[in-house]
């Protein structure tokens, strides 16, 4: 329950925001504009910290997906971005 401090204190440390500041490496981001699960808002606020940190962030939204990239067109948009991704 994150209204408790304890449990509370334990997720801030845990967030991902909390640390971005730890990244080292270049990352890339991947994340639908209608997920359920990790709001885009979320997800964007997060790319603009690990940029403003000097992190080398590369990203792509789709912005009709979820969670997943469940449409063949944003799978194959995104396969070729990590192939660039990953030769870089």
């Amino acid at each position: 329950d994150e209204r408790d401090p304890a449990p509370r204190a334990l997720l801030d440390r845990l967030s991902p925001i909390t640390n971005v500041g730890l990244l080292k490496r270049p990352l890339l981001m991947a994340y639908g504009a209608k997920d359920p699960r990790v709001p885009a808002a979320n997800a964007d606020q997060f790319v603009g910290a690990a940029r403003a940190g000097g992190a080398q962030v590369w990203s792509i939204v789709a912005a009709d997906e979820g969670h997943w990239f469940e449409h063949a067109d944003n799978r194959r948009t995104f396969e070729i971005l990590a192939v660039q991704f990953l030769g870089d």
